[in-house]
């Protein structure tokens, strides 16, 4: 009779296996350690550079933020920035927009602005007579913003916006020289020709001795024939002579006032004239005497 295999009991089979392999101890080796201590401070330093380089990026992209902030906030203090003009006369619209420019541009640009359709040069060269001697001399264009003329002036002369008791005006005078003077002021419009015959009498020759001259008296004197109204003077304290020759364009009255100490030379005269002769009205593009 043969004897059958009983397997054993797997519990307590496998409860042996476990007290067997609880006996068996790898001692790892000297160079496993190092290795594994190497990786461990590869891993270590590897860890610390990208926490590094994040640091660094986010300090980098704060400062280019800075920098770009304090770049645009320059660009805008020194161009200005695009303007759009909506609105025009009639209802109308533009789409018209500046143009950033340079520096120098923008100065070019000013002057433009000022000159406006003012299509005379800056400076011309002429021939004036001087103690009967024809002689060359540079002029320089006159052109003030607020004024309806145009005209030039000697080289070394200089022109003077003002304003007087609601009259405005330019002074052309000699630099440094004070042989005399041009004035010449707009009254106000609305100004009557009475009203601007009493200011100049009253104001300008209430301590002078002075005479209006006939129409004989100003053909004698050769005075302009667009001047409505002559006042001849002389300041005896000061001992200066003087004109003053009233006018009109476009209903607004004007006076062109020439004062000239006694000595002066007979070059003052000529250079005088032509300032009026070379005049021309900003509107119409005509001359005083046109």
């Amino acid at each position: 009779m043969k004897k059958q295999l009983v397997p054993p009991n797997s519990e307590k089979h496998e409860e042996s296996i476990k007290q067997l392999f609880h006996h068996f101890y790898i001692e790892p080796t000297d160079e496993f350690k190092e290795k594994s201590f190497q990786k461990a401070l590869a891993g270590i330093e590897l860890a610390r550079n990208k926490e590094r380089r994040k640091k660094a990026a986010s300090k980098l992209q704060l400062v280019f933020s800075f920098a770009a902030a304090a770049a645009v906030c320059i660009l805008l203090m020194i161009f200005p920035p695009f303007q759009t003009n909506e609105t025009k006369e009639g209802g109308q619209h533009s789409d018209q927009q500046s143009i950033l420019m340079s520096p120098q541009q923008s100065q070019n640009a000013e002057k433009e602005e000022e000159k406006g359709d003012i299509n005379r040069p800056e400076s011309i060269e002429m021939t004036i007579s001087l103690e009967g001697m024809e002689e060359k001399e540079l002029y320089h264009l006159v052109n003030i913003k607020q004024l309806p003329f145009t005209t030039y002036i000697p080289d070394r002369w200089q022109a003077e916006y003002i304003e007087e008791k609601n009259l405005i005006g330019a002074k052309l005078i000699a630099v440094n020289e004070k042989y005399g003077e041009v004035d010449v002021m707009f009254f106000p419009k609305g100004t009557s020709l009475g009203e601007a015959e009493n200011y100049i009498t009253d104001e300008l020759l209430g301590n002078v001795s002075y005479k209006v001259l006939s129409a004989e008296e100003e053909e004698k004197r050769n005075i302009p024939d667009w001047s409505l109204r002559s006042f001849h003077y002389e300041n005896v304290e000061q001992t200066r002579t003087g004109e003053i020759y009233l006018s009109e364009h476009n209903r607004q009255y004007f006076y062109i006032q020439r004062e000239f100490a006694n000595e002066a030379l007979e070059g003052w005269g000529s250079r005088t004239t032509t300032i009026l002769e070379q005049w021309e009205w900003k509107d119409t593009k005509k001359g005083l005497w046109d």
